[in-house]
């Protein structure tokens, strides 16, 4: 009788923590929408133009890639377009914090689109790519959504993962890496160092 109410209190603390490690990860993404909706909203203002757009604290800066349209040897059509949006950080007179890299590729009949979103922290908080043209005609989605440097959910398709495999994990620290990455080119961009 012990050995099964031991099981069940072992089963139940389980079932308890990762109930409420669901629950944790959910917060997170709940507040990183939340964050990326109201940058999102500063980036529709901007884009819109006109007065209001030059009194956001918002900045845009784009970096195209073969913006002439030239082919490119066993790819054909091949144009890449950087969208650095970022702010004002209060300690800086000028807009330092890069929010959010949009970044539409085109290669060859393929098309594909990627957003990194980071923190007022300047660490990765979410990551979208989309793909189309594959072979077959699908559209492939990926999302995923970061807490520091830990993957806390990785969306695929209609697929919502809050317990990332050793693959998704991978996939995250490759992603990461490539946010860091470009977090370099901006900040090399700008002439800046440090966070």
């Amino acid at each position: 009788m012990l050995r099964v109410a031991t099981l069940f209190a072992v089963l139940l603390f389980t079932a308890g923590t990762a109930l409420a490690q669901g629950k944790t990860d959910s917060d997170i993404v709940a507040k990183i929408r939340a964050e990326y909706t109201a940058v999102g909203a500063k980036i529709d203002i901007v884009k819109k133009g006109g007065e209001a757009a030059k009194a956001a604290d918002i900045v845009l800066s784009e970096l195209i890639v073969n913006k002439g349209g030239h082919n490119w040897p066993a790819v054909g059509t091949y144009l890449v377009i950087y969208r650095f949006w970022y702010e004002w950080d209060p300690d800086q007179p000028f807009p330092t914090r890069l929010r959010k890299v949009e970044i539409d590729t085109v290669s060859g009949a393929r098309k594909f689109y990627q957003e990194y979103f980071y923190g007022t922290d300047g660490r990765l908080r979410f990551y979208l790519e989309r793909a189309d043209g594959a072979p077959g005609g699908t559209a492939k989605e990926v999302r995923s959504y970061y807490a520091g440097e830990k993957l806390v959910r990785m969306v695929s398709g209609d697929v919502v993962n809050d317990a990332p495999t050793p693959g998704e994990r991978k996939t995250a620290e490759t992603i990461i890496g490539a946010a860091q990455r470009i977090m370099a080119t901006f900040r090399s961009a700008q002439g800046m160092r440090g966070n």
